[in-house]
């Protein structure tokens, strides 16, 4: 039970945030639209992006007022639910979600109660501290909550993209024993990623410090982008096999994408101590051709490449091979390929060396191949054992029309 004082100070504070909600709202709302790495929301229009935060911010206040989050946890629960889904909807990726909750919680924290305890004098450290405690626990739940839909999501996606793949492969007549192993890879995959993202929701659960609190949040996130990477690259397959996927023809500066691909790429590449090398040619200004799968094919090179590479170093070159076509290049310092295997590195589902800790489907280079053969361009990679692979994918300057 809250002693009457306490209760009168928290009260107030609940008040005073709930009286801001609309501010709070646009202010989170901007701070969205001005933060470089939630892209997806720059497809939303204003309405469909602040979605449920109104309610998030009804239900905190809720729970400020007893300074306990147990009171309101079904409301909770339903709203993050809901809003996870809906950001599965607007194709947000996982990070883009997590970023959006601690972005509310800083505002909070930061801006209005400080501003609250600036104005207020009777919220001494006491009460100051277990209402910070209580913003903390509810976005943690919020975020745990929002998270498990996303799981939840991506397995019902990947069941649906493994029945598609499974009839068009019926339907095409070719079912052979590099497509049976489909259901068992997958399989393999995600037992263990929802092993681990379990262990780390259940982790959570318990209310562990805020340094563990990090490190657990830190190995969920990563399962469940292993996660949503799986379900990405079987709708990609599953597209393309099935003879589906259009070329949009634009004209571009290939510089564009290379920085694109820095700004995607620099963070994950650090994050494993490596060193990620970009290289754009400015004698190469301006192709023809299919500019994101141009992207696609290089960002699934680069994905490979930082999975196979434990130390060292990965470079992306970008430039003109000859008067008729561009290169894009992708060198790594990584464990290599044996004879054995390079010959069947772009084979569906074939994915060689592969140890417990690299996960996907084996489909990242099948893709990447189709892709290439789709805008007229060759694919080919040589690599060494313990030194490193090279792939190299060359298309044509001007596409056919």
């Amino acid at each position: 039970m809250l002693n009457e004082n306490t209760s009168r100070v928290v009260s107030a504070l609940a008040d005073f945030l709930s009286k801001s909600k609309d501010e709070i709202t646009e202010r989170w709302l901007l701070s969205v639209r001005q933060t470089p790495d939630i892209p997806s929301a720059n497809t939303l229009s204003d309405e469909k992006l602040i979605d449920h935060f109104p309610m998030v911010l009804t239900t905190l206040c809720d729970a400020l007022r007893v300074l306990d989050i147990e009171s309101v946890r079904t409301e909770l629960n339903g709203c993050a639910r809901a809003h996870g889904h809906l950001r599965w909807q607007h194709k947000y990726k996982l990070r883009e979600l997590v970023r959006e909750a601690d972005l509310a919680r800083r505002i909070l924290l930061l801006e209005y109660v400080t501003a609250f305890g600036s104005q207020n004098p009777e919220f001494l450290d006491e009460v100051k501290n277990k209402s910070k405690q209580v913003i903390h626990r509810f976005f943690n739940e919020l975020t745990i909550a929002s998270a498990e839909q996303f799981s939840e999501d991506s397995e019902r996606e990947i069941r649906r993209y493994s029945e598609e793949l499974k009839t068009a492969n019926q339907r095409l007549n070719d079912i052979d024993q590099s497509r049976l192993r489909l259901t068992r890879t997958l399989s393999h995959e995600l037992k263990n990623i929802l092993t681990s993202a379990n262990l780390a929701v259940v982790l959570l659960r318990k209310g562990p410090e805020e340094a563990q609190r990090q490190k657990i949040m830190a190995m969920l996130l990563r399962n469940l982008s292993d996660m949503n990477g799986l379900v990405e690259q079987l709708l990609n397959y599953s597209v393309l096999i099935a003879g589906h996927e259009q070329i949009n023809i634009d004209r571009f500066n290939p510089s564009e994408v290379c920085e694109e691909l820095a700004i995607s790429f620099g963070p994950v590449t650090e994050s494993k101590g490596l060193e990620l090398k970009v290289d754009c040619e400015s004698s190469l200004c301006d192709v023809s051709c299919d500019r994101l799968k141009v992207k696609q094919i290089a960002a699934n090179l680069l994905s490979n490449a930082i999975k196979y590479t434990p130390k060292g170093s990965i470079n992306l070159r970008i430039g003109r091979h000859d008067e008729q076509m561009w290169v894009i290049e992708v060198k790594d310092t990584g464990v290599g390929i044996d004879s054995e295997n390079i010959d069947r590195i772009f084979e569906e589902f074939h994915r060689a060396g592969v140890s417990s800790d690299i996960h996907g489907a084996g489909l990242g280079l099948a893709i990447t191949k189709r892709l290439t053969e789709l805008l007229d361009g060759r694919i080919t990679v040589s690599s060494e054992v313990g030194v490193g692979s090279r792939f190299e994918v060359l298309l044509p300057i001007e596409a056919k029309d």
